[in-house]
């Protein structure tokens, strides 16, 4: 959304995902905008004009110890940028600003830069974009679900900071489409749409999941391969949360990535957890092959089924809607 927003300034652009605004990603040598990753602290390489803060919830277990010295690294991270913006509605973000004079951004009244009128369209969302209290401008997004509105918004922070206009602001954010992996449309099977999700945390999964019931009122399912045995071990009580809201779930096996096995690991963690929830509409299968029949079977007619995970998932979502 920030590269969109300063289209019209040639920026070179980095992301981690495939975006078809830019074909070719290398623009000119004022505005280099790149996403971030905390991975081993990685991020702390970079020392930023400007830095925005989008949240700091606890991931990638196999590094970090736990929540406070994740947060640390993103105080440090905010601390060798020039200027930064921050989610205002998290309180320890909320009382980095205030310390060190950061703008902020969300849904409460306190930021400095929040949104006022939501209003749900065949699309996505119309909302007032408001600066220090005073409206800044009516945007429009063209995708599904609330939280691309605090996206957005955190987007348009970035572009006040270099002094981009209200009507930029509103026409990127008109024209952003959807980064592949993004509850990216593959096609349909036997009457069920069908998508890929790169979610592979517990909050993405919520969100995801939500913008999903905005799609119809149909059946939804979701295939979720967990990413790496840490991150199942230390969020997997998180993760039943979140994927009790669709109304089917089938787990694949754990994508391993950077992990060795972990002992007494394996989506059955999840599964089970969600049991104990009271969801029983769950299941958890060794093989693909399997989860398509599974998948044959349960599709009704305009339903939705989401492929989720960082991993191999995404290979077979495809598999799975070009029938090969």
């Amino acid at each position: 959304m920030v590269a969109e927003i300063f289209k019209g300034r040639n920026p070179t652009v980095h992301i981690g995902g495939d975006y078809p605004g830019f074909k070719n990603p290398a623009g000119g040598s004022e505005f280099f905008i790149t996403e971030a990753c905390e991975y081993h602290k990685s991020f702390l390489k970079l020392y930023p004009d400007f830095s925005l803060i989008l949240n700091t919830e606890l991931d990638h277990t196999d590094y970090y110890r736990g929540p406070e010295e994740y947060f640390a690294a993103f105080c440090d991270f905010a601390g060798q940028s020039e200027k930064a913006s921050v989610l205002g509605d998290d309180d320890g973000l909320f009382c980095l600003a205030q310390c060190c004079g950061y703008a902020t951004f969300g849904l409460s009244g306190r930021n400095d830069y929040t949104v006022k009128n939501v209003v749900k369209t065949a699309c996505g969302r119309k909302f007032d974009i408001c600066e220090k209290g005073a409206l800044l401008v009516r945007a429009e997004l063209n995708i599904p679900g609330a939280h691309n509105v605090l996206n957005a918004l955190a987007a348009a922070t970035a572009a006040r900071a270099y002094g981009v206009s209200a009507e930029e602001i509103a026409a990127g954010l008109g024209r952003f489409q959807s980064v592949g992996r993004r509850f990216e449309f593959l096609g349909s099977k036997d009457g069920t749409r069908v998508y890929s999700d790169y979610a592979h945390h517990p909050t993405e999964l919520a969100a995801m999941i939500a913008s999903a019931r905005e799609v119809n009122g149909g059946k939804l399912a979701v295939v979720f391969e967990p990413h790496t045995y840490t991150r199942t071990q230390s969020l997997y009580r998180e993760f039943a949360r979140s994927l009790s809201a669709a109304d089917e779930v089938i787990l694949a096996p754990v994508y391993a990535s950077r992990d060795k096995p972990v002992k007494g690991v394996t989506s059955r963690l999840i599964l089970e957890e969600m049991k104990r929830l009271g969801y029983r509409d769950g299941a958890y299968e060794r093989r693909y092959e399997d989860i398509f029949e599974r998948l044959k079977k349960s599709a009704g007619k305009n339903g939705v089924i989401v492929f989720a995970g960082a991993g191999t998932v995404d290979e077979f979502a495809r598999e799975f809607v070009s029938g090969q």
